[in-house]
Order: structure tokens, then C-alpha cells, then sequence
């Protein structure tokens, strides 16, 4: 029996679906527990990641399951991407300057817990 026959269960979008979460997973868990990488994700974007995240999972569920709203609505698409890259710019520009709370708090709070390693010199270079 040929792995996608009709009656089979095995079909070609449900093993891509599947190979697209194993590869965010392998990539979310590499920059979590990779140092390197973890240190690079913290200090490029900070914060900026949490709406990055949800306009690009709102994209990929829309392109999955329902494509046609995509071209439906594409204005609305692009302004909720500048949304994000405005949300992302201030999120940026007003934690990381600010000496009281957002990144700076963040930071104080990681150089007492994690003394003498990278990530304790890397948020003193940020702040």
C-alpha cells in the first residue's frame, strides 16, 4: 500500500503541517536553551518579540487554514504589520532607555541571579 493512497491516513498536508511544527518547536527550543542564541534573541529585540510573535502566528494560522482572507483583507494585513513595527519601536526605544523598570529591571534582576556569566554583561551593556 503506497503511503499516500486515497484511503490512507497519512496525507501530504497533514505531514507538512507536521514538519512546520516540528521545525518551530526545534527552533524555539534551540534559542531557549542555547545560550548564545538566547542572548541574541534578548538583546536584538527584548520585548519587541511578543507582537512579532503573534502577527506572524496570526499570518501563518490564516495562510493555513483560510488563505483567501489573506487577499481578502490585505490592507488590513499591512497596517497591522506597521502596527507591530511601531509597537516593536516603542517597545524598544522607551524600555531600553528607561533606567526605572522594563529592561533595566529586567536586567538588575538577571545580574543578581546569574553572577559572573554573559548574560549578567550583556544586560550592563544594554542598560
Amino acid at each position: 500500500m503506497a503511503p499516500f493512497q486515497e484511503n490512507s491516513r497519512l496525507r501530504p498536508r497533514y505531514v507538512l503541517d507536521l514538519l512546520v511544527l516540528l521545525a518551530l518547536t526545534g527552533t524555539g527550543l534551540s534559542v531557549w536553551l542555547y545560550q548564545p542564541a538566547n542572548d541574541w534573541a534578548v538583546t536584538t529585540l527584548g520585548y519587541g518579540w511578543a507582537p512579532i510573535s503573534a502577527w506572524v502566528a496570526a499570518l501563518t494560522l490564516t495562510l493555513r487554514f483560510r488563505p483567501g482572507l489573506l487577499t481578502r483583507f490585505w490592507r488590513w494585513w499591512g497596517i497591522a504589520a506597521g502596527g507591530v513595527a511601531v509597537t516593536t519601536t516603542v517597545i524598544g526605544t522607551s524600555l531600553v532607555t528607561s533606567r526605572v523598570g522594563g529592561i533595566s529591571t529586567v536586567c538588575s534582576a538577571m545580574r543578581v541571579a546569574n553572577e559572573g556569566s554573559s548574560t549578567s554583561i550583556v544586560c550592563m551593556a544594554a542598560t
